[in-house]
């Protein structure tokens, strides 16, 4: 089609030239960025005839996203990052009951301690099944000369 034939078709389906450029426009990038910069110009607009709720608007989602920062990154410490060694699906956990087997545990703690410095060095150095064993405990422990409150050998 020539250039008035066009003009002229469009005029005819859609009203006039104009109707025809807005929604020609509406479908470019332009359009959103006209459209978002006329919604910050009225925003800022508004914020800045009430002073005081700018001020607790801002101040309410400067703590919002503190605290979704220090939850997030909470997790991402916790959860979401692996654990630094090689190959984290082959780590085993062995517990000695202590009698309750509903929760079983074994204990550096108590009148009589499960997990004895002495049993804990003979099981260190005689296993052979795992490349690599440590003990722990949630309590401090005391041993000869030393008081830890995490153990790791």
């Amino acid at each position: 089609m020539r250039g008035k034939d066009a003009a002229r078709t469009v005029r005819l389906e859609r009203g006039n030239l104009e109707v025809a450029k807005e929604i020609v426009r509406a479908v470019g990038w332009e359009y959103f960025v006209e459209t978002l910069w006329k919604d910050l110009y009225h925003t800022v607009r508004l914020l800045r005839r009430s002073p005081i709720f700018t001020s607790v608007a801002i101040l309410s989602l400067a703590l919002g996203i503190g605290a979704n920062t220090a939850i997030f990154q909470l997790l991402d410490a916790l959860r979401i990052r692996t654990l630094p060694v090689a190959h984290p699906e082959q780590l085993v956990e062995i517990r000695i009951p202590d009698g309750d087997y509903d929760n079983p545990s074994g204990g550096f703690q108590g009148r009589r301690p499960l997990l004895t410095n002495p049993l804990w060095e003979r099981l260190r150095d005689r296993q052979e099944v795992f490349s690599g064993v440590f003990a722990w405990s949630r309590n401090a422990v005391e041993w000869p000369g030393m008081v830890w409150s995490e153990i790791a050998m």
